[in-house]
């Protein structure tokens, strides 16, 4: 797995939220593996999908990705 985050600059997007959004849903996409199971491929729902991001098409368990473009407290919910 690469921890590196890719370097991912669009101009369409102008607020730093949008392109953390956008470099974390791919780095998700590429780089991890279904938690539960350890299937190593998660597929995106569509944009704007209630309390969903990802899921496994293996086990069916479904991950929601937080990001920011801030630092990460200690506590993570």
């Amino acid at each position: 797995m690469n921890l590196i985050l890719p370097d991912i600059f669009d101009s369409k997007y102008k607020s730093n939220s949008q392109r953390a959004r956008v470099i974390t849903e791919t780095w998700f996409k590429t780089e991890l593996y279904c938690p539960a199971c350890g299937y190593n491929s998660l597929i995106k729902f569509n944009n704007n999908e209630k309390m969903a991001d990802f899921f496994c098409e293996k086990c069916g368990e479904i991950y929601e990705l937080k990001s920011t473009s801030h630092n990460i407290s200690k506590n993570i919910i």
